[in-house]
């Protein structure tokens, strides 16, 4: 583990297409907040965060997308809700 982050685990997941979403909060001067998620399939989609999970968008971000249906299209991932754990 390094930061909030589990390399190894992460990969496996996206090996094995296993849905995970992972939140990290800051050290001011080392690392800002993040939400990543994969869904099984596409990503990992990686989002600035602030300290309740909430995904912020940049100005940056908003004039790079250019149009709420592009912004809405780069949020969708961000809402995804990670399915329970089936161990069979």
């Amino acid at each position: 583990m390094s930061w909030g982050c589990f390399n190894a685990l992460e990969q496996y997941c996206c090996t094995n297409g296993i849905a995970y979403h992972r939140w990290l909060g800051a050290c001011p001067g080392s690392f800002g907040r993040e939400r990543v998620i994969f869904d099984g399939k596409h990503g990992p989609f990686n989002y600035d965060a602030d300290e309740d999970d909430r995904v912020l968008l940049t100005s940056q971000i908003i004039e790079q997308l250019g149009s709420m249906r592009a912004i809405r299209t780069y949020l969708k991932p961000a809402a995804f809700v990670v399915p329970l754990l089936a161990i069979t």
